[in-house]
């Protein structure tokens, strides 16, 4: 399990451990996703998370709940929920490897 929570630094965070990927030695990720700060900074929420998809991760919003497994067009759904909603300024997401790729 590797837990990131960084605010806003989470794609140097995923970079740096391009290679336990490659090698399938971390199987879960659970990542904070801060999408007011990274947009101010000119970044797309979704890069951290996509990246972990092409890694072979499948991507589920934890917070808010009840957005389950999602993709990128599910992101930007439960992203503006969270605009809308006003509540915390971040989304949780848990990145899981399907069994059948370690």
């Amino acid at each position: 399990l590797l837990k990131v929570d960084v605010e806003g630094e989470e794609m140097h965070v995923l970079r740096g451990a391009h290679d336990l990927f490659v090698q399938r030695r971390v199987r879960a990720v659970l990542l904070e996703v801060h999408c007011q700060l990274l947009r101010r900074r000119g970044i797309d929420p979704w890069d951290a998370p996509g990246l972990l998809a092409d890694h072979g991760f499948s991507i589920e919003v934890r917070w808010p709940a009840g957005f389950g497994f999602i993709n990128k067009t599910g992101f930007v759904i439960a992203e503006r929920h969270l605009v809308r909603a006003r509540q915390a300024p971040n989304l949780q997401i848990l990145a899981l490897l399907p069994s059948s790729l370690w």
